[in-house]
């Protein structure tokens, strides 16, 4: 079992099977973002016990406080919704998945 971050907790409880970990070991010049989506669902100790298989990873710039909390709220709300978790889940290609995040201007 993996446990995420109890420093800054990111668990949703709409999206539990969404998982964007916190970490500040890294410090880009601009905020950059990944996002996984996994064959099989990782234990990351969530409240409801749902495996994580919808995984960002997220680097932002040290004095970047604002923007990380911006994304992070963006990204736990369209991952919220339980029709984009579908459709992503059920992409075929990752540009299709590109398209999904793409479709309300959230993420460019």
């Amino acid at each position: 079992r993996r446990s995420r971050p109890r420093a800054s907790s990111t668990f949703s409880s709409r999206a539990s099977d969404s998982a964007p970990p916190a970490s500040e070991k890294a410090a880009p010049c601009r905020t950059l973002a990944a996002f996984l989506r996994l064959g099989k669902g990782v234990d990351f100790d969530a409240p409801d016990h749902v495996p994580v298989d919808l995984v960002f990873g997220l680097l932002v710039p040290e004095k970047s406080t604002d923007e990380h909390l911006e994304t992070l709220a963006a990204i736990a709300r369209v991952f919220a919704d339980d029709r984009v978790r579908a459709s992503v889940r059920s992409a075929e290609e990752p540009a299709r998945i590109r398209e999904i995040l793409a479709a309300d201007g959230t993420f460019d």
